[in-house]
């Protein structure tokens, strides 16, 4: 079973520091990466199934994404997902959604930026 060794390993990553530089990247790069999670994950959704992303910390979201790929959390759609997701993808995406504001909406953010 892979379930241990990438929990550890998210957990790992989720506790290391990261300098400025490599955290600006990290939100960049994960707000890139959004435009997938922002099509289900976004302000103001009616399923409450659904939670919003922004704002939650990078630890949970980790969490959830190893749960998911590991298959210990179930869900058709974000184990298809999170299978699909590198370790530094995982990590982006959680830098990105853990540095925006709770309220911003996805789609009235800028054109050249996508929040949830």
């Amino acid at each position: 079973m892979r379930r241990a060794p990438v929990t550890a390993l998210l957990g790992w990553l989720a506790a290391m520091p990261l300098s400025n530089a490599s955290a600006d990247d990290a939100v960049e790069y994960g707000a890139y990466l959004s435009g997938e999670c922002v099509t289900c994950h976004r302000a103001g959704t009616v399923d409450s199934k659904i939670p919003r992303l922004a704002g939650r910390s990078r630890q949970e979201i980790l969490t959830a994404l190893a749960a998911f790929k590991s298959g210990a959390r179930s869900s058709p759609v974000m184990q298809d997902i999170a299978a699909r997701l590198a370790e530094d993808e995982m990590l982006a995406l959680a830098a990105y959604f853990s540095s925006i504001a709770t309220s911003q909406d996805c789609r009235a953010a800028p054109s050249n930026e996508q929040h949830c």
